[in-house]
């Protein structure tokens, strides 16, 4: 048990016991010895449970972030267990390569904009956006490599995917898209899948079209 001191509602400072404090991060999936900030008196349950707040803060550098732990009391305020995480801070945007953002740069915004809907456990939403950043990647990747706006615009997105010439984008691509197809609508096709599964072939779609344009670059660069 760990000994900390927390504001009451009046201002004064009490003192108590958690049995437990996070040892994986919300926001970076790192293992972490948790920091606590602050810790403050939290209104009484329906079932007049005494809780507080904790606020801790992730240790780890590329991180940082600041989450709250909602804690109830185990008996008479002598000691709280962990009933629940919030993230209160944003989660680190991806770092995506140079090549991504040239192509959309309002791929990574929605991208980004789905992964914290799913850092924030929004797990019944978070699909569609990354199926709708899949999109925006695609239909910018064929512009950027000479397609006309006005027409891919119009097209729909599975004929988006049949236009892409490399084989490997347009395989995972075609995957990752059914998957968001299924985290978008009602019935559900391929169930033996899920929103790693999306996340991962989002990801290969991202790598194979890096893998490409490179190619390309240094084919023209080194004649």
């Amino acid at each position: 048990m760990e000994k900390i001191k927390y504001y009451k509602d009046n201002g004064n400072l009490s003192s108590t016991k958690l049995t437990q404090k996070p040892d994986k991060c919300p926001a970076c999936g790192n293992g972490i010895d948790s920091k606590i900030i602050g810790a403050y008196e939290a209104p009484r349950s329906i079932m007049r449970e005494e809780r507080i707040f904790v606020v801790f803060r992730c240790p780890v550098k590329d991180c940082r972030a600041i989450f709250s732990g909602l804690y109830k009391s185990h008996s008479y305020g002598e000691s709280f267990y962990l009933d629940k995480l919030d993230i209160m801070s944003f989660v680190k945007p991806p770092d995506f390569s140079p090549i991504i953002k040239k192509i959309s740069s309002k791929f990574r915004k929605i991208y980004y904009q789905a992964k914290l809907a799913e850092s924030n456990g929004l797990l019944e939403i978070c699909g569609c956006g990354y199926r709708r950043s899949l999109e925006f990647l695609i239909r910018d990747y064929l512009i950027f490599t000479g397609e006309e706006e006005s027409e891919i615009t119009k097209l729909h997105f599975s004929e988006c995917i049949k236009r892409i010439d490399d084989t490997n984008i347009k395989t995972v691509a075609q995957r990752a898209a059914w998957l968001g197809n299924d985290a978008t609508h009602y019935y559900i096709i391929w169930k033996d899948y899920d929103l790693t599964n999306l996340k991962e072939l989002i990801e290969l779609t991202i790598n194979w079209i890096v893998s490409v344009e490179m190619t390309k670059k240094y084919k023209k660069d080194m004649q």
